[in-house]
């Protein structure tokens, strides 16, 4: 039985229905939020075409090889040095699908994240794109399709995956998490299970009662940046800065009423909706550029943040 997350039953049946009518494209690109599982579907799917029987048995030795991690026929890449998939990745790739399935079914990569191609490398895609052989299947996938170049996109069909929200409460229900936690974690997430089960593991509820308390102080103005800044140094910066990406989120849903939370309303009343909106994009552009490899000062980088919380805030003190 394939093993796939239960919440993409419809891009599965998809998949099978291309699959059965013999219309699976040579490139296949999903799409969605980070931790929908668009890579565990791509996994599933793999294992799925390159069983013997075509039913994931786990019996047969396309099977036993899969689940061992050693099908000759089945390739991943993902990002490495400096959170990049690189040109040297690619080739290594593009060389061995230069021969024929060892197991005469599919020769199958899945390129997890592949946003994080660099240039070169997306160029070294691009003949394979164009001449992948014959049943050979490329699975990319991404949550930042507007990085990919559009040369790489329009040689894939695109799919766009997403949860079903019903089939994904129940499912974190199933790990533990009690129905307004799944709700709660699946609003921050986007309805991407995964992620918000990560978020649940994470000790996220405090970590976020933190940054809240930190952009009520910096409204006020009594505290310093710098004070404000130091002690987040401790956590990794781009855990830090989607923190306060979420944490405004949170107050720009407050602020439209699409969300009810008592608790920050107060901190919600000292922005305009146009200024939460300013902070919000303020972070997202800070994190475009940590994820594109520029160098910041962290120390600087969080002062920043508070000096444009205070500099918004409609109540400076």
């Amino acid at each position: 039985m394939t093993i796939f997350p239960a919440w993409l039953q419809s891009s599965w049946d998809f998949l099978l229905e291309r699959k059965k009518n013999k219309t699976l494209p040579h490139a296949l690109l999903f799409t969605g939020n980070k931790g929908v599982g668009k890579y565990q579907l791509s996994v599933a799917f793999s294992r799925y075409l390159l069983c013997h029987t075509e039913q994931s048995c786990g019996q047969c030795h396309g099977c036993v090889l899969f689940s061992a991690g050693h099908h000759p026929d089945f390739f991943v890449l993902m990002p490495e040095e400096h959170g990049q998939i690189k040109i040297d990745q690619i080739r290594q790739i593009t060389e061995k699908l230069n021969y024929t399935a060892q197991q005469g079914s599919y020769r199958i990569v899945v390129i997890k994240e592949a946003h994080a191609m660099n240039t070169a490398a997306a160029n070294a895609l691009l003949k394979t794109l164009e001449e992948p052989g014959e049943k050979t299947l490329l699975m990319l996938t991404t949550a930042s399709e507007s990085f990919l170049p559009p040369t790489i996109r329009s040689r894939c069909q695109v799919l766009k995956i997403k949860a079903d929200p019903v089939i994904a409460k129940t499912a974190l229900i199933s790990q533990g998490l009690s129905e307004n936690e799944s709700l709660y974690f699946l609003d921050l997430s986007d309805n991407a299970p995964l992620a918000a089960l990560e978020f649940s593991k994470s000790n996220y509820l405090t970590r976020r009662e933190i940054i809240f308390k930190k952009i009520e102080k910096a409204t006020v103005g009594k505290e310093s940046v710098i004070a404000l800044a130091h002690d987040l140094l401790e956590e990794p910066l781009d855990e830090v800065l989607l923190l306060f990406q979420l944490a405004f989120m949170e107050l720009i849903k407050v602020k439209t009423n699409f969300k009810t939370a008592e608790e920050l309303k107060n901190i919600a009343e000292k922005f305009s909706l146009k200024k939460l909106f300013s902070c919000y994009n303020f972070i997202i552009n800070l994190r475009l550029k940590i994820n594109s490899n520029v160098n910041l000062n962290a120390q600087l980088l969080l002062e920043n943040i508070f000096l444009k919380i205070r500099q918004e805030s409609v109540h400076v003190g």
